[in-house]
């Protein structure tokens, strides 16, 4: 049974979820890999509800299905049952109508820092002369004014990432999917990442749905959090988030309801095996 920890959101977020339309609704997914001879059951029944404009984290064990969950979303698995809907269509298996950032960069190591985050808005047809416009407005933004003309090979790892999420925001897509975007960096590249990605929040306009083996990152950016269990994956818990993010990393992480509302994580993880 899924556990729900209520708590009120923002003042200056919250909107009452039955005033807002879903903006992408999973329904009783179930997904299996390997045949019929020896299957592993990668989902059991999952359903989510994500609004327009939130920041929902998905978190649990590893080997849980997170990231098959991601790919179900993204069209690149199909659910063996159940259906993805966006918008309040079915899109269950359609790919390239979420903007998609793998744990992995993928950025192309024979193209600069530019020319890598206009691919998706070259493969929708602008030219290259557009896209480049495009997206260097959007350079300072994301911390890479300077480094246009910078090679990956030459990038440290969060750049590289501020890289990768940029190309991700450029595709247009109203919700965007983020599989363990920090995971790979050290705590402390991490946390600034963390900083930066709440910091510009306000500039995507968009819905965000984050996969992360981290349960202070969950806390620290999400709206919601979704709590899965060890395979076959299924929610077991939601919880709504709910404390000043006004101050700095260290002091955010540090309050009293942050502390709280960890608690309410990991006593939900506690019972549904090792968590990474």
């Amino acid at each position: 049974m899924t556990s729900h920890v209520l708590a009120a959101r923002r003042p200056e977020i919250h909107i009452p979820a039955d005033k807002r339309a879903a903006k992408l609704v999973v329904r009783h997914v179930s997904k299996s890999f390997g045949g019929n001879s020896e299957p592993v059951h990668a989902l059991d029944d999952v359903s989510i509800e994500v609004y327009a404009g939130e920041f929902v984290a998905i978190i649990g064990p590893s080997g849980g299905g997170k990231s098959t969950l991601l790919n179900v979303l993204s069209g690149l698995d199909e659910p063996d049952h159940g259906t993805v809907s966006l918008g309040g269509t079915d899109v269950t298996g359609q790919v390239g109508l979420l903007g998609y950032m793998p744990q992995k960069d993928l950025l192309m190591p024979w193209r600069n820092v530019l020319d890598n985050t206009i691919l998706g808005l070259e493969l929708d047809g602008m030219s290259k002369k557009m896209a480049r416009v495009e997206a260097l407005s959007w350079f300072p933004r994301f911390g890479l004014e300077g480094f246009e003309h910078r090679y990956p090979a030459a990038l440290s790892g969060g750049m590289r990432q501020r890289a990768a999420l940029l190309r991700t925001f450029l595709s247009g897509r109203d919700v965007l999917l983020l599989d363990e975007p920090f995971g790979a960096l050290d705590a402390m590249t991490r946390a600034g990442m963390q900083e930066w990605l709440l910091s510009i929040r306000q500039s995507f306009s968009r819905t965000v749905v984050l996969v992360t083996h981290d349960v202070d990152e969950a806390l620290y950016l999400a709206d919601r959090v979704y709590v899965m269990s060890a395979r076959p994956g299924k929610i077991h818990a939601e919880i709504d988030v709910l404390f000043d993010r006004r101050g700095s990393y260290g002091e955010t992480v540090t309050s009293e309801n942050f502390v709280r509302l960890k608690r309410s994580v990991l006593a939900a993880l506690h019972g549904i095996g090792e968590f990474e």
